[in-house]
């Protein structure tokens, strides 16, 4: 009966060791892993992402997975010569190698232009090279990166505008070292598409997308001012335009031909005595002149035998005395001739007074 028990529990034991040992060899987080030196070990912590120990001691440890509690005391207290890696961090290199956790392969030969870690490749030589792009590395969105901005300065009569730069995403060359994949921080490559032309009595400031309007009243020319909503106005008065004194603008000018027998006139343009000192904008961009004045034009005289109208005079002025004129029209100051007594083909003369006599 003895017998019977003692081979019964013999069973019992054999099978508990090789259900345990089964359970290290197979990876389970029951119990733990078993880390030779000189290797990467795969494990499945219970309450952690996979990791990849790696051991480069010259002893063999035992990793423990069963509790968070033994694999926190594991992980804070590593042995020299272990060190642990994200397990999809690292992958098998050259001939029977494994890669540590610095990308350096170990327990075998890495032959040029063997991945060796991400953002590099073995050299041949027992160092690296770094490679452009990795598809370890994640695309780099750069939107964040993003911004409006103004170009230029502004003022009521120039021009700037409002931009807004676009960075493009990096879903190439996406290392930038050895171990090293880009970041946002990387964003660099952009383009600058317009939003909005701010001209004339409009601006662009800050981190725009459209024009603002000057206020109304700003001075943008002679005559000219912002109107509030993005236009020009006429101002009622500028002082850049002159003050106009309407009676300088008055003036006589001559109609006709002068003839000492025949006859022309004088004629009067008069503008009035008013002075324009205010509301001496005419038009958007143009002052008052003397036609503001009001101005009319009449005929001041009729200048005719011995007399001539003469432009800038406000009176007939007489021929120079002596000058010879008609008789046929003539009259002698001592006696008034009856026409058809008077010869035709007789010469009076221009006296002084500007009269036609009979000498």
């Amino acid at each position: 009966m003895f017998k019977v028990l003692k081979k019964y529990w013999l069973i019992i034991l054999v099978a508990t060791l090789f259900i345990s040992t089964l359970g290290v060899i197979a990876g389970s987080t029951t119990l733990g892993y078993r880390a030779n030196s000189g290797t990467a070990t795969f494990v499945d912590p219970a309450s952690d992402t996979d990791r990849k120990v790696v051991n480069e001691s010259g002893n063999d440890y035992f990793v423990p997975t069963k509790t968070d509690a033994e694999w926190n005391a594991f992980v804070n207290n590593l042995p020299a010569g272990v060190s642990l890696c994200n397990s999809t961090y690292l992958n098998a290199c050259g001939t029977g190698g494994e890669y540590n956790c610095a990308g350096t392969c170990i327990g075998g030969t890495c032959p040029a232009g063997t991945y060796a870690h991400y953002c590099k490749e073995c050299d041949g030589s027992g160092g690296f090279d770094a490679i452009a792009d990795d598809n370890y590395c994640d695309d780099v969105n750069c939107d964040t990166e993003n911004y409006y901005y103004t170009s230029g300065s502004p003022s009521p009569t120039g021009t700037n505008y409002c931009y807004y730069r676009d960075y493009s995403d990096i879903t190439t060359n996406r290392c930038e070292g050895e171990n090293n994949c880009k970041e946002t921080n990387d964003c660099n490559s952009y383009s600058n598409d317009l939003k909005a032309t701010c001209g004339t009595c409009k601006y662009a400031s800050g981190a725009c997308s459209s024009c603002s309007n000057y206020l109304e009243g700003e001075d943008t020319g002679t005559c000219r001012e912002c109107d509030g909503s993005g236009g020009e106005q006429k101002p009622a008065d500028d002082s850049s335009c002159p003050v106009i004194d309407c009676a300088t603008y008055s003036y006589y000018y001559a109609n006709g031909s002068p003839s000492v027998d025949g006859t022309n006139t004088l004629t009067h343009c008069d503008y009035g005595t008013a002075v324009i000192s205010s509301n001496r904008c005419d038009s958007l961009g143009v002052c008052k002149d003397a036609d503001d004045c009001g101005g009319q034009c009449v005929l001041a005289a009729s200048c005719g035998v011995c007399k001539k109208a003469v432009d800038g005079y406000s009176t007939c002025q007489n021929y120079t005395e002596g000058t010879d004129c008609n008789c046929s029209t003539a009259y002698d100051i001592d006696k008034v001739y009856i026409a058809g007594f008077i010869p035709s083909n007789c010469t009076g003369k221009c006296n002084s007074s500007g009269s036609c006599i009979i000498k």
